[in-house]
């Protein structure tokens, strides 16, 4: 019996070293396994870096790709993020960094809510897609969203391959070194969260009327609006309400650079926040902001007191038009070309009349015909300037020329302001997100 008992003992002695055996290694496994962890979350933290300063500098101020050329590339500067940043003591390695087109999965009709998920394919090419069709209508951001020639995003490849993550026990299972990759990719969209400050004036636009193209000019107000006065306070928890006023409006004039102030306030605008928007003129603001666009100097370059040069201003994009709430989402921003203002009505008799208050000369245009309405016709027609979503002509005869007025086209040069998120009017983002 007692035989018995000690064989007993050692047979369960043996089936416990045996199933030890992968407990060991199971052990060894979890201290190689944190091991890799930790080195992937530092690379992971590197791509990121790298992909967004990539990103960041994807395109130039003149809306060119940021290619060299005198400066750091788009792929130099996101090499050089990436390899700032250190895994376990080593500078992480960059396997490889492309610019591309990134691919949503899901179009939204208003590109609200950007999120991760969707397709990166890499386009080496160095030539920006268009924005606009051929008839200057800005493509949608669903359209955008699909051409693989729109260059909007930079992937970062980080690893550890020529010093890869060493074994600290699993050597023991044959496991020498873990070689590790992180991925990212930023993109850079259309500008979507804006800082008051980079507005040049308190008017809001309308969605609807951009969408005519950039090279047709249009007129604010209209029968059917196409902007409004706005104090710029973005509202995001339905709070917004109420008129703006015009002791508010006529101060926010005198701040803005159009009037030689020190600029907006800076505050941020968010895409998908709603914003005051004024259903009708307020007369006073708008003389305000008339006189300093007519005082302007550099404007001015042939010295007749009046100016021969556009004026560029940079204003938030609203979707709707009819301000019946006081009210509106803000979608996006856009940049345009200020043609001409007028003040006092143009078809009264006097310093007022048309005659002598009609442009003469403006960016390629000029006529020194001494009938005001005849050259306000040839003005209207050369900049293609329009009433109302059907298209008529904005001339003399049409009621186009109209006191309280400004007349504008929007910039089809693209420009770069703000945080990634908004539709496409022209103007790209700033500020890149991780999509990836």
């Amino acid at each position: 019996m007692k035989g018995s008992s000690k064989r007993q003992r050692g047979a369960s002695l043996v089936h416990w070293l045996l199933a030890l055996i992968p407990l060991i290694g199971f052990g060894v496994l979890a201290v190689d396994l944190n091991n890799v962890y930790v080195s992937l979350a530092e690379l992971q933290t590197a791509a990121d870096a790298g992909a967004l300063e990539g990103a960041r500098v994807l395109y130039n101020p003149d809306g060119s790709i940021n290619v060299g050329g005198g400066g750091s590339s788009a792929i130099q500067s996101a090499t050089t993020a990436t390899q700032a940043n250190l895994s376990q003591g080593d500078a992480a390695e960059v396997v490889s960094v492309n610019r591309g087109h990134w691919e949503f999965m899901t179009s939204t009709a208003d590109a609200v809510g950007i999120e991760r998920g969707g397709q990166f394919t890499a386009n080496a090419s160095a030539t920006p897609a268009d924005l606009t069709d051929a008839d200057g209508n800005f493509f949608s951001w669903q359209q955008m969203n699909v051409n693989p020639n729109e260059i909007n995003s930079v992937q970062v490849v980080a690893g550890r391959e020529l010093t890869p993550v060493q074994s600290v026990f699993g050597s023991l299972l044959g496991f020498d070194d873990y070689p590790t990759r992180a991925t990212a990719v930023a993109y850079i969209g259309f500008a979507g969260s804006v800082d008051a400050s980079e507005f040049d004036v308190p008017i809001a636009m309308c969605q609807e009327v951009l969408t005519q193209g950039c090279n047709v000019g249009r007129l604010v107000p209209t029968p059917d609006q196409t902007g409004g006065w706005t104090n710029l306070e973005p509202h995001t928890d339905g709070s917004c309400n109420g008129a703006v006023n015009a002791a508010e409006m006529r101060n926010l004039v005198a701040e803005t650079t159009v009037c030689s102030g020190a600029g907006l306030n800076s505050q941020e605008v968010p895409l998908g926040s709603e914003i005051q928007v004024n259903n009708g003129q307020i007369n006073s603001a708008f003389s305000d902001l008339y006189n300093c666009w007519k005082s302007n100097p550099t404007l001015d370059t042939d010295g007749d007191g009046w100016p021969d040069q556009p004026m560029v201003w940079t204003m938030p994009v609203v979707y709707g038009c009819s301000f019946g709430g006081f009210c509106s989402k803000v979608i996006g921003a856009v940049r345009v070309e200020v043609l001409w203002m007028f003040n006092n009505n143009p078809n009264s008799a006097g310093a007022n009349n048309i005659d002598n208050t009609g442009p003469r000369s403006m960016e390629g245009w000029s006529s020194d015909d001494a009938d005001g309405a005849v050259r306000w016709d040839s003005f209207a027609s050369h900049f293609n300037l329009v009433m109302d979503s059907s298209d008529t002509p904005a001339t003399f005869a049409n009621g186009g020329a109209i006191q309280k007025t400004l007349y504008f086209k929007p910039s089809c040069e693209p420009v770069t302001l703000g945080g990634t998120g908004g539709g496409n009017f022209g103007v790209r983002a700033a500020v890149p997100v991780l999509v990836r």
